[in-house]
């Protein structure tokens, strides 16, 4: 995988390079020089995949690289337009993005031309909508949003109450009324049911039909929920204790799932299961967890996975069978190794037994840890790599395998032996899943440290999405 920047070429892997390059202010952050390696290696190695393949990488790895690296606002330039040029998803967005926070919009159009505003809303795009709003721009979204036929504006309206949910109540009320001023109600009442006050839809709804009312229910529905306000009902909804019970575990999966960074399986539990009772009760002592701090809301997915797991486990569903929900389903997480979020959560469990044993000096655990589904089959496997890596690190990865290299670099993750993670991959030959595993991992690695990629409501809200933020 260690490549000669100058001998691929391109000015994506020349700027990536200077990203790579540790800044004298930056020589003792434990995350960042990892990061930025990390960034490097999925933008140049990407270059080897067909293009089909490459194309799935680079945009966040490029942010990624904007974010924990100096380099010249011509630089800047050039990588984005390269990235955009080569069709890599997501890369307009994050171009467009960039150029609004940097230089307003006015410049930003000057440069990327005039229907470049037009094609970011009527694309929606999350990071340019979000981009626009921070830099003043937000009377422009929703004039642009107005002048969509009706049928073509919910999803944009939808993509702004989404982009916007981590501001305050106040930033809030005013796209409210900037929606409302461009005939867009049922836009401004979103960003009313996005606020952190339940009195704030309490009076905005006063004196309305219910017709309207049911109306923005349909629209609405959870969105209150993901601040722990009650879910939003028409007035046909049945009122027995029964639903009553349904629509307040609705609620709290729903709170508990917007507090969950990433991806929330809980909301998969309760469709497939109908459990209300043991759903409400994982999600209640979930809730309390995040807010107590026991759980970082902005880290990466596996321990709220990890707490999410063992509370089911406590009302009788164990992994084998939650693994049934899941199906082939992933939720787009592209960890490499594993075929589905079963595989997710059992490699979670895995890393979770052998940290102590990494990191604190414990002993070896004498069993597998009783929370792995019946269909983990390679505990035994496990041992041995985190015996080698407590031993000799160095001798591991100079020696691992392809099979055993995306769990050599979950147990270094786990040991916080960043350097040997980087060295691991760049001694890797290059395949779609050794860029899926750099991309991942510098993406966990943001999350453990400054949490660019974080935004709050994230998982319900995005499923997975990536929103650039630079605000």
């Amino acid at each position: 995988m260690v490549r000669s920047v100058v001998a691929i070429g391109g000015l994506l892997l020349a700027g990536l390079a200077t990203i790579a390059a540790m800044p004298p202010a930056l020589a003792q952050d434990a995350c960042g020089f990892p990061i930025r390696s990390l960034a490097l290696a999925v933008a140049r190695d990407r270059l080897e995949l067909p293009p089909i393949q490459a194309r799935r990488f680079g945009a966040r790895a490029l942010y990624l690289g904007l974010q924990y690296g100096t380099q010249p606002d011509d630089e800047l330039d050039r990588l984005l337009a390269e990235a955009v040029e080569g069709r890599v998803h997501g890369a307009a967005d994050l171009d467009f993005a960039w150029r609004v926070q940097r230089d307003g919009l006015e410049d930003a159009i000057a440069t990327l031309g005039d229907d470049a505003l037009k094609q970011a809303i009527d694309t929606g795009r999350p990071s340019s909508i979000r981009a626009l709003i921070a830099a003043g721009e937000a009377d422009a979204v929703m004039a642009a949003i107005a002048t969509l036929p009706q049928g073509n504006q919910f999803g944009l309206g939808q993509t702004a109450v989404t982009v916007t949910f981590d501001l305050p109540d106040e930033k809030k009320a005013e796209l409210a009324a900037l929606a409302a001023a461009h005939d867009l109600s049922w836009l401004a009442a979103g960003f009313v049911a996005a606020q952190d006050n339940p009195e704030a839809w309490s009076d905005h709804i006063d004196g309305m039909s219910t017709e309207d009312l049911d109306e923005l229910a349909s629209v609405w529905s959870r969105l209150p929920a993901f601040n722990g306000n009650p879910i939003l009902t028409r007035s046909t909804a049945l009122q027995g204790p029964e639903d009553q019970v349904v629509r307040e575990a609705i609620r709290m999966v729903s709170h508990a799932a917007a507090l969950q960074p990433e991806i929330s399986f809980l909301m998969t539990f309760l469709e497939q299961t109908g459990a209300s009772q043991e759903a409400a009760e994982v999600a209640k002592t979930l809730i309390k967890r995040f807010e107590n701090g026991d759980l970082a809301a902005t880290g990466p997915l596996d321990a709220g996975w990890l707490a999410t797991l063992e509370l089911f486990n406590k009302v009788g569903f164990d992994a084998d069978r939650l693994r049934p929900l899941f199906g082939p389903a992933d939720y787009g997480l592209n960890r490499a190794g594993r075929d589905t979020a079963g595989d997710i959560l059992d490699w979670i469990v895995a890393v979770d037994a052998l940290t102590p044993y990494l990191n604190d000096g414990a002993d070896l655990p004498a069993s597998a840890p009783s929370h792995l589904s019946s269909a983990f089959t390679e505990w035994d496997r496990w041992l041995t790599l985190a015996q080698a890596v407590n031993s000799d690190p160095t001798t591991a990865v100079s020696t691992a395998t392809d099979a055993d290299r995306a769990i050599l670099a979950e147990l270094l993750l786990a040991a916080d032996d960043y350097d040997l993670l980087v060295q691991l991959l760049e001694s890797a030959p290059v395949t779609l899943e050794s860029v899926r595993m750099a991309d991942d991992l510098a993406a966990r690695l943001d999350r453990l440290y400054s949490a660019h990629l974080w935004h709050e409501g994230e998982a319900p809200l995005l499923a997975g999405q990536a929103l650039f933020k630079f605000d």
